[in-house]
């Protein structure tokens, strides 16, 4: 599995589990029952035009997508206020 994170410390994360696997998934942290961490997936999108030939292409992809769910969630919450 692959991560990217925003961030240093980013409690939200886009993940690429490798393989075959032509999925990425917005995941965010939260605790457990027990106050420990725990990853949970919120959103999942297919790379497009498949999986990338480098890691190069990979984290652009990744970057992108997790620049789709920044803008995905700023819209949602203008169009509540609104």
């Amino acid at each position: 599995m692959l991560c990217y994170y925003p961030y240093e410390g980013a409690t939200e994360r886009i993940t690429w589990h490798g393989g075959q696997s032509d999925r990425l998934c917005y995941e965010v942290q939260i605790d457990d029952y027990k106050g420990d961490p725990d990853w949970i997936e919120r959103e999942v999108q297919s790379i497009t035009g498949g999986i990338p030939c480098g890691t190069k292409e990979l984290l652009a992809a990744m970057s992108d997508y997790y620049q789709h769910i920044v803008t995905m969630h700023q819209d949602n919450l203008v169009g509540t206020i609104f």
